[in-house]
């Protein structure tokens, strides 16, 4: 083997506000908003290696990105085989949209690692490394949030077979922040579970759908341009709240988690705003500045019907993945994903 090679890849995590609209008749299908997150994040390395090999914390998960790649990457394609060492990872099933962000960090360190004869001039577009490790199905905002970052809008899904758009996108103030909590022990649906709530669910009502591109296009989106910080929080709760009582049909509650719902209403009272991402049972509080993050942090831990739960202070991440490549001279940045 030639010119040894190392590729870090690291990526923050995705935070889902809500569908626009699922098992309908119309054109379009799923579409949502999310933002991405600088923590919990990814992190991972690969080098060349005489046999393919993934270790440490998601192995798991790297395996099977690993597996799926090489089974859909053409022949022309594929990478020499590498070892890959996952550093840190994202927790599962938490609503940080870990799946996509560990499986497209894979995908892209394997689509740049190799020596002088296998490396990749430029990045493949993340439409196909999303493709070739089965990601997309439904949402596309943590893949189009690896991609750029930021706040984000997808315009759902015109087939079973094509990546969800990115119809919006803006940068979100550096000094807001993002107060996580959710319990140690709870975990929202993922894999069969999920798929059977989705079908277990009957179609989002039409008004629903109007008033969630109400709030999006009218108040969210406005409020962010402007930095409108207390119309924007406002308008994410309301939004996240709406679709919330959609789900309500197969879980009983808007926020997944009792506890959590609890907490959400008493943030609330406090006029903050707050609700959940994804399936849950992570809930987001949105902060003005890092210090009303961490006084709201306190007041948390110092109640005892939450002082057990993880809490975590986030910043917003407006910049896709960064990669970069190690060989025998300095490390060098990778190119903007396509």
């Amino acid at each position: 083997m030639s010119e040894s090679c190392r590729i870090q890849v690291r990526t923050g995590a995705r935070l889902h506000f809500g569908l626009l609209t699922v098992n309908t008749t119309i054109s379009r299908q799923f579409g949502g908003a999310g933002m991405m997150i600088d923590h919990p994040g990814c992190c991972l390395e690969l080098e060349l290696s005489d046999r393919d090999e993934v270790s440490g914390p998601g192995a798991e998960r790297g395996w099977k990105s690993l597996r799926s790649f090489r089974q859909h990457c053409p022949i022309d394609q594929q990478p020499p085989p590498c070892r890959i060492t996952m550093q840190q990872t994202i927790p599962d099933h938490c609503g940080f949209g870990s799946g996509t962000q560990i499986s497209l960090a894979v995908a892209h360190g394997l689509s740049l690692i190799g020596d002088s004869e296998h490396a990749q001039t430029e990045c493949l577009p993340i439409s196909q490394l999303a493709d070739w490790i089965g990601r997309g199905q439904r949402s596309a905002i943590g893949i189009h949030g690896f991609q750029r970052g930021g706040f984000l809008v997808d315009g759902g899904k015109s087939s079973s077979d094509t990546l969800a758009p990115l119809v919006a996108r803006l940068e979100i103030p550096d000094a807001w922040r993002m107060l996580l909590v959710r319990p140690h022990d709870g975990a929202g649906l993922s894999g069969a579970d999920e798929h059977r709530a989705f079908a277990a669910l009957g179609p989002l009502p039409k008004s629903t759908t109007e008033e969630l591109c109400r709030i999006l296009l009218m108040q969210i989106l406005p409020a962010l341009a402007e930095s409108d910080f207390a119309t924007f929080g406002g308008a994410l709760a309301d939004y996240g709240r709406t679709v919330g009582h959609y789900f309500t049909r197969s879980r009983q509650r808007w926020i997944a988690d009792p506890t959590m719902q609890q907490l959400v209403a008493w943030v609330q009272q406090a006029g903050m705003s707050a609700g959940q991402s994804s399936w849950g049972p992570t809930i987001w509080i949105l902060c003005e500045h890092r210090a009303a993050a961490h006084d709201m942090q306190e007041r948390i831990a110092s109640d005892g019907r939450w002082n057990d739960c993880w809490t975590s202070i986030a910043k917003p991440c407006n910049h896709g993945a960064v990669a970069e490549r190690s060989a025998s001279g300095p490390v060098q940045s990778q190119p903007p994903l396509h």
